[in-house]
């Protein structure tokens, strides 16, 4: 495991490390989800899951299929452009 190390400071246990891989690497989990199992941030995951080199994931968001509905001021906007 060279490329896991572990600082005095650090909230990254080897145990930690192991559990990241495991859960990153098996069924979908949001980094929020895993943070929480593991007891730190999303971002702590993330940043830990990019000194692992661990893959990256396809986006859990789906991209939207209709347009947002126009706001009452963008409405009005327009009608103050065309009129």
């Amino acid at each position: 495991m060279s490329d896991a190390t572990v600082h005095a400071n650090s909230p990254w246990t080897l145990d930690k490390i192991e559990r990241l891989r495991a859960l990153w690497e098996g069924p979908e989990m949001s980094q929020a989800a895993i943070g929480k199992l593991l007891g730190v941030s999303k971002s702590a995951v993330n940043r830990k899951r990019i000194q692992l080199k661990l893959c990256g994931r396809q986006s859990p968001i789906k991209p939207r299929t209709e347009p947002k509905p126009l706001t009452p001021r963008q409405l009005s906007k327009i009608a103050c452009l065309s009129g």
